[in-house]
């Protein structure tokens, strides 16, 4: 779909983005409304695509982690401060956004974004490890 999108849409852009968007436009029409696609055995997505009953919130409320983890921002280079000067890399993709952490004990933490688990924080190395690799790390 990109490649097709791509070669409609964008290798000749418009000069102005009224233009760009009536390319792009026309191209959803054609690929959701005139076009069959193979993986749904010919037929067109507008046929079969069916609204979500789920309702989409106005408003995204703020998650509230159990009072007994800690609480840490994620800022823009995507570290959480640990201590007043040390700073452990945990991921930019949730810039802006709290994780949770989880106590275990001996200073290792489980990583939550809401109700996602991230993995595990060792605040004594300073290390954050994905599910599997913390399985395989040696623990005293």
């Amino acid at each position: 779909m990109h490649r097709e999108l791509k070669a409609e849409a964008c290798r000749k852009p418009r000069e102005t983005l009224r233009g760009q968007q009536k390319v792009f436009s026309r191209f959803m029409r054609m690929y959701n409304e005139e076009r069959p696609h193979e993986a749904l055995e010919m037929r067109k997505p507008f046929i079969v695509h069916e609204r979500s009953k789920r309702p989409y919130p106005q408003k995204i409320e703020e998650w509230v982690y159990p009072a007994d983890w800690k609480v840490r921002n994620i800022c823009a280079n995507g570290i959480i401060r640990v201590g007043r000067a040390e700073q452990v890399f945990v991921t930019s993709s949730l810039q802006g956004k709290k994780i949770g952490l989880e106590p275990l004990g001996n200073e290792i933490y489980r990583l939550y974004f809401r109700e996602f688990l991230l993995g595990f924080l060792d605040f004594n190395e300073r290390k954050v490890y994905d599910i599997l690799e913390y399985m395989y790390v040696p623990r005293l």
